[in-house]
């Protein structure tokens, strides 16, 4: 069974490294932040790369 993060500010900075990170040990992550289009590309980036799921929750204000 895989181990899910939840990541906050996942579309730049530290937020993405951690996702990466994250998914390279085979774990699941949930990706939230205001960017839609950095999410996205983040979410395909690392379902392509580690073969692991992600979900995106863009917020929008």
């Amino acid at each position: 069974m895989a181990v899910t993060a939840f990541i906050t500010g996942a579309s730049s900075g530290i937020g993405t490294t951690l996702a990466q990170y994250h998914a390279s040990k085979d774990g699941d992550v949930i990706l939230t932040a205001r960017r839609a289009v950095q999410l996205n590309a983040l979410k395909v980036e690392i379902e392509t790369a580690h073969g692991v799921s992600a979900h995106v929750f863009a917020w929008i204000f």
